[in-house]
């Protein structure tokens, strides 16, 4: 690790980079030296990335033509999992109970390290959703920022708490995937936001300038931020916490700085939109809240399963 290529052409220097970090896999420091930089960070270094994807691609390819002797397909067979179950140790590696309270410059390198593990595993098509089924919290709390997991197989596979900022997620699965708690700012989609969640989502809402979303899924609002200018790209801001049943409507504000919900819990919550505070509850249902909206004064109106229309004073 630390070594320090010049040459005359670029695609040497790339070529040397990533031979080291190819041969870095089957030594000690794997951290130490996949974690000198982000290879997906801006300058990316795409080269570098598909070198690593090729010869691990390679290796399988090797497998498969020695598969007909047995012992030399075994000793293949064996490389190919110790390459690839390091890649996964160094993801693992990034777990925020194994990180936290890491000095800053071991936590980025770490940090690094993982993302750029992540990057190349998705690139080379490894199946997550299958790898969840043997170890469904292999990529709980995962810190990749900037991995990119585009095309990746991410069905019915728990991210909680995982941070995924900056992250390509072009044309990723994630139908069931569950996403509680994830850091998603500056995602990148290239296309419209899409997103599955676990439960079924019963209400949504825009503001009126259409930069901001309110999902309702479960007991949770999710809200959400679609950046100006910069069509797939989008953060989740706040994971709403606070009803006991099922949210069944919301609303925002007239002026995007609150946004209301009712739920199966007979309850209305006002939620301060840029810090995710919930304000007091509004009771006197003695059903299921159906339906709220907010008038362009301070008024707020809900209905109810008991039969009831109610009018509150948002001030």
């Amino acid at each position: 690790g630390g070594i320090t290529y010049s040459f005359v052409h670029q695609s040497f220097v790339e070529y040397f980079a990533a031979e080291e970090l190819w041969q870095a896999l089957q030594g000690e420091e794997v951290a130490e030296v996949w974690g000198t930089r982000c290879l997906m960070k801006d300058p990316k270094i795409p080269a570098v990335i598909s070198f690593l994807v090729d010869n691990l691609l390679g290796e399988s390819i090797h497998e498969l033509e020695d598969s007909a002797a047995e012992e030399r397909h075994s000793s293949s067979s064996s490389s190919m999992m110790s390459t690839r179950e390091n890649l996964l140790l160094l993801i693992g590696g990034s777990r925020r109970e194994l990180s936290s309270g890491l000095p800053p410059e071991r936590l980025q390198m770490i940090q690094f390290a993982a993302s750029n593990a992540l990057t190349v595993l998705n690139k080379s098509g490894f199946l997550f959703s299958l790898k969840a089924r043997e170890d469904p919290t292999f990529l709980q709390g995962i810190q990749v920022p900037y991995a990119d997991l585009s095309m990746a197989q991410l069905w019915e596979v728990d991210l909680t708490g995982a941070d995924l900022s900056n992250c390509l997620l072009a044309g990723v699965k994630l139908s069931g995937a569950n996403l509680s708690d994830c850091k998603m700012s500056d995602v990148e989609l290239t296309q419209w936001p899409v997103l599955s969640f676990t439960e079924a989502v019963s209400a949504v809402a825009l503001t009126r300038d259409g930069k901001r979303i309110a999902v309702a899924a479960g007991c949770t609002v999710f809200l959400s931020s679609i950046l100006p200018g910069k069509v797939g790209k989008w953060r989740i801001d706040h994971f709403l916490n606070g009803h006991s049943g099922d949210i069944s409507s919301v609303a925002w504000s007239p002026d995007g700085r609150q946004i209301l919900s009712g739920s199966d819990d007979g309850i209305l919550f006002m939620w301060d939109a840029h810090t995710g505070e919930v304000g007091p509850a509004l009771e006197g249902h003695t059903d299921w809240v159906t339906s709220v909206a907010w008038s362009p004064g301070s008024r707020i109106v809900s209905g109810s399963g008991d039969k009831t229309v109610r009018v509150w004073d948002a001030k």
